[in-house]
């Protein structure tokens, strides 16, 4: 009888590790860093979102981020600007599947880049398309040679 309390309360600990966090705020995170910080990035994922920081100008993210949409084939649905200081674009691939990126100027010299696939989205896009983008930033570590857009 005391066996059977004791696994059912496990269980229920167990339960309570998955659930809790989603009901109290705290949220559970992945935080990965390169050989630093500066030369890496950090990079964050959290509910169908994929966050890196970056030591680049904006406007060189902005670019890096179009670069990385062509190596990966996809297709640009939706892009918003506001004063050079945020930009939210949105692309989709060959399944209909949606990617939000969006590019927020911190400081001069700081730049936060963010891949959203949603809650149920597949994690795995938004972090190979990170990691191009620190690829065409030169940031993060080269990606394989592949399909190459004209």
């Amino acid at each position: 009888m005391a066996h059977r309390q004791s696994a059912a309360l496990k269980t229920a600990a167990a339960l309570a590790l998955l659930v809790l966090p989603a009901c109290t705020g705290v949220e559970p995170t992945a935080v990965s860093a390169g050989t630093s910080v500066a030369q890496a990035g950090v990079t964050i994922f959290d509910r169908g979102k994929v966050r890196d920081v970056e030591l680049v100008r904006y406007q060189d993210a902005v670019t890096a981020v179009q670069r990385a949409a062509d190596r990966l084939s996809l297709t640009p649905t939706r892009c918003d600007e506001t004063e050079g200081k945020r930009n939210c674009t949105a692309f989709v691939d060959d399944r209909g599947d949606h990617l939000v990126v969006v590019i927020e100027r911190r400081t001069e010299t700081m730049t936060l880049i963010q891949a959203d696939v949603g809650t149920f989205g597949e994690i795995l896009i938004g972090t190979l398309f990170i990691r191009q983008v620190q690829a065409e930033l030169g940031t993060g570590p080269p990606q394989p040679t592949g399909h190459r857009p004209r």
